[in-house]
């Protein structure tokens, strides 16, 4: 008789997909393919919005933001702005040392992670300092406010000339905001 026999079973053999070791070996692939394939849509789907594409001018450009920043301190502007959830009506009271006040104003919502969620109005001069616009949408979570002079009102360019103030405001609660000089 020899070492290795040659004996047949009468057990029945389970079919492929019911084999462990079929779906232990290429169990791991298969969740492999399935999870970069979720990652891939996620991923062009929800696209970081965060870096510019032209970094470099928006770095060169950072000296007239400071600039427009520093007139805004020299001139004491300021403001007081109250925005209605409800009606997304936005008011606005200006106050300045000596500057003659502009007819129009640009307000800007920024979000600070999703570009999608920024709104920029432009607020319209109603009486002596004070100004009102419209939000397209409610806002939530925080935003970063500027409110800038616009020389041009057709481009969205910020004037080399005029002024900028800067903020920030979480609109989940109070919407009594102030931004600029605060000073008496």
């Amino acid at each position: 008789m020899s070492a290795y026999s040659t004996q047949q079973s009468d057990e029945p053999v389970a079919p492929w997909y019911r084999q462990g070791w079929f779906w232990f070996v290429f169990g791991i692939p298969m969740a492999s393919v399935c999870l970069g394939t979720t990652m891939l849509i996620v991923a062009f789907t929800n696209q970081d919005s965060l870096v510019k594409d032209e970094y470099y001018k928006s770095g060169k450009a950072i000296n007239q933001v400071i600039a427009r920043n520093q007139r805004a301190e020299t001139l004491q502007i300021g403001a007081d702005l109250k925005v209605d959830q409800l009606t997304g009506e936005v008011s606005l009271q200006l106050r300045s040392r000596g500057e003659q006040l502009p007819p129009s104003l640009r307000l800007s919502f920024l979000s600070p992670t999703q570009a999608k969620q920024d709104q920029i109005i432009d607020v319209k001069q109603v009486s002596a300092g004070r100004y009102t616009g419209q939000l397209e949408r409610e806002l939530s979570g925080r935003r970063y406010l500027h409110l800038e002079t616009i020389e041009d009102q057709v481009s969205y360019k910020p004037s080399e000339e005029g002024w900028l103030i800067e903020g920030q405001h979480n609109f989940d609660g109070n919407t009594d905001i102030q931004i600029g000089y605060t000073g008496p």
